[in-house]
Formats: structure tokens, C-alpha cells, sequence
């Protein structure tokens, strides 16, 4: 019954709440574990992520998942209060002590607990709301994320650079100068820097098929996550002035070449660089770039293209 799934949850998440600090604890003393409280560890977040929302195993699907909420489940309705009893675990400070999510993403408790625990952040994210993942944020995590997100991306490891970039795409969007913990806009400014190069990587038929639809989905979310990014006015001003060229660049390619994505057409991607383009130029420094960088035959393409019907990609470009 309802009270038994609820139980259920409930031991899971102490479980979980016991075995990190008692494994760090032991981590920290250089001590021989009495139980094997790292793999307790790893198992219990594997399965919280899971209760949050993700059904997929790690690596499943890789950056193509579409984490499609499922608004139907039969637990769909315990997946708040799931997802903040696992940020409420990640993020909880001790007086004299830090959060313990961000020494897990570092690998100071033990390297399997790294992307088990990127899984369950991730799934909070999408599954909890914005005051979760301000909490996430808040606790100094997006730091040793960033720093995951670019190892994964010069290992060509996609679904870990995948997991964390949406980690920081949700997040990011959350994050407050002032109240952030220390080098978390620092964080936030480097990878922005990252995705320009992202939005570069060339692409060509000898790749085969598959690799060109892992480079699209690359593409595609790296320009999804500088739109959310976007928001923040904290962040605006590293966009304007790294990531504008490569944006305009990409857009023109896109004008003629196209690898397309699941249930993603070229119209919805034009779409986000657009919404993009139009949060920079409201920053008077990114006037002079706009007038030179050939936005203009790109908005002149998407006109003649357009008709005299109106779309979402019309409007924005008339604006």
C-alpha cells in the first residue's frame, strides 16, 4: 500500500544518510572499513536517483535521453518530496564542515561514487525544482562538476560530459553571486568558455551515422544549456564575449547543414540560438559585435523562409 512505498523510501534515503558519512569518516582516518560502506553507498544512490525519476541505468541511451517526465507513474506523486530528501542528505552542513556531495564528486570517499552521484544530482535537478537546485548549487558542487565536465569532454566520454552539463545547466540558471560557495561563477565562466569549441567540432560523413547524431545531441544541448545559462545575469557578459562567434558561426552552418536529433528539427535548434542572440544584445558592449558578426543574413534567411505564416522562430527574429 501507499504507506509501505512511502516507508520504503524513507529507510532507502536513512540508509543512504548513513553509509556516506560513516564511508567518509573511515576515508578520512585512513581506517579499514568494517562493511563495505563505499559499495553500500554507491548502491543507495544508484537507487535514489532511480526513486527521484531516472529508470535508466548509467549510460543508457547516452546524451540522447530525453528524461521525459513521467507525469503517469504510479509514483509520480512521491518524486518531490524523494527528490528534496536526497538534496536535503547531498547538501547538509555540520557546524565546521562542508556539504558532503562536493567530496563525493571529487572522489575523496571512492571513484565509484562519482557518476552514481552526478546520476542522482542530475535527477533532482530535473525532477525536483529551482529551490533544489539552488541548494545544489549553494553547497560548492558545481566546482568539482565543472571540473568532471571537462575530463569527460577530453576523454570523449559523452554521457558523463552529457550528465554534468545538464547538472549545470539547471543549476547555473539558480546561482546567485554573493551567496554562492567560493569559485562556483568562476566554474560557471569556464564552461561557458568550454561550449563555443563544442559548437565547433566539425563534422563529417566519414564519422559514421551514430557519431554524427552523438556530435548533433552534443551540439544540441551545449546550445540549450548557453540559453538557460543566459538567464543569469551574472553570466551574460562571459556570453557576449566568448560565445557570441561561435554562436553566429554555428547558426550560419546550420543554414546549410543539418544532422538532425530525436524529435528535434533544425527550426526548434535556430530556435535557441536565437533566444540566445536576443537575451545578449540587450547588453549595450554587445552592440558593435552584433552589427559585424552577420547575424543580419541569418535573420534575412529566416525571413524569406518564413512567409506569411507565423511561427515561435518568426517572432523571435522580428524581435
Amino acid at each position: 500500500d501507499t504507506g509501505f512505498r512511502t516507508d520504503l523510501v524513507g529507510s532507502t534515503l536513512s540508509l543512504l544518510n548513513a553509509t556516506l558519512p560513516y564511508a567518509h569518516q573511515f576515508t578520512n582516518e585512513d581506517a579499514d572499513e568494517p562493511l563495505p560502506m563505499v559499495e553500500l553507498s554507491e548502491a543507495c544512490l544508484l537507487v535514489a536517483g532511480s526513486m527521484c525519476g531516472l529508470a535508466d541505468p548509467i549510460g543508457v541511451d547516452s546524451i540522447t535521453q530525453s528524461y521525459k517526465d513521467a507525469d503517469n507513474g504510479k509514483y509520480s506523486h512521491l518524486r518531490l518530496d524523494v527528490c528534496t530528501m536526497a538534496c536535503n542528505i547531498l547538501t547538509a552542513k555540520k557546524p565546521g564542515q562542508a556539504a558532503l556531495l562536493p567530496t563525493v564528486l571529487v572522489g575523496a570517499i571512492g571513484e565509484s561514487l562519482i557518476v552514481p552521484s552526478l546520476r542522482l544530482s542530475l535527477a533532482i535537478c530535473k525532477y525536483g525544482n529551482s529551490d533544489l537546485c539552488g541548494e545544489l548549487s549553494q553547497s560548492g558542487m558545481l566546482v568539482p562538476v565543472g571540473d568532471i565536465l571537462q575530463r569527460a569532454l577530453a576523454s570523449d566520454d559523452y554521457y558523463t560530459f552529457s550528465v554534468a552539463l545538464s547538472i549545470v545547466q539547471c543549476c547555473g540558471q539558480c546561482t546567485v553571486v554573493g551567496s554562492s560557495a567560493s569559485g562556483t561563477v568562476e566554474t560557471l565562466k569556464s564552461v561557458i568558455h568550454t561550449l563555443p569549441s563544442v559548437l565547433a567540432l566539425p563534422e563529417n560523413e566519414g564519422m559514421g551515422p551514430q557519431r554524427l547524431k552523438e556530435l548533433s545531441a552534443l551540439k544540441y544541448q551545449s546550445l540549450v544549456a548557453l540559453e538557460a545559462l543566459s538567464t543569469n545575469d551574472a553570466l551574460r557578459s562571459s556570453i557576449v564575449t566568448t560565445v557570441l562567434p561561435a554562436l553566429v558561426s554555428f547558426l550560419q552552418h546550420l543554414e546549410h547543414h543539418f544532422s538532425s536529433v530525436e524529435n528535434i528539427d533544425r527550426d526548434q535548434v535556430m530556435l535557441i540560438g536565437l533566444k540566445t542572440v536576443q537575451r545578449i544584445i540587450k547588453i549595450r558592449s554587445s552592440a558593435q559585435s552584433m552589427t559585424s558578426n552577420g547575424i543580419g543574413s541569418i535573420l534575412i534567411s529566416i525571413f524569406e523562409k518564413g512567409g506569411v505564416k507565423s511561427t515561435p522562430l518568426l517572432e523571435v527574429a522580428l524581435e
